[in-house]
């Protein structure tokens, strides 16, 4: 699915930098290789397909960058919240603010 929206153009691959002054860089290669960071891992962060649950929730193998086609894509398809509903409805804690339709999982 990743490979899929990148393909499409609504988002580029990246990941943490290396310069202290930014926070995230573009990976400069093919969506293949990217894909292949993801699931492989990349410079000491461990991929999807070699990690424990607990490895992955202290890890951060990539981080997107969305794009303008992505953003336009999102705003075609309208605010979630609005559209399915409020899936934390009746969760003091997690319910979103507003006046959104039933939840129908």
């Amino acid at each position: 699915m990743i490979a899929e929206i990148a393909a499409r153009g609504y988002l580029r691959f990246g990941g943490w930098a290396m310069e202290s002054t930014r926070t995230w860089e573009p990976w400069e290669v093919s969506n293949d290789i990217a894909i292949s960071r993801i699931a492989n891992g990349f410079e000491g962060s461990l991929g999807v397909l070699n990690a424990t649950d607990n490895e992955l929730a202290d890890s951060e193998v990539f981080r997107a960058d969305i794009t303008d086609a992505g953003l336009a894509r999102l705003a075609e398809l309208g605010n979630p919240y609005e559209v399915y509903g409020d899936p934390w409805e009746g969760n003091r804690l997690m319910a979103a603010e507003g006046n959104f339709p039933p939840w129908v999982p």
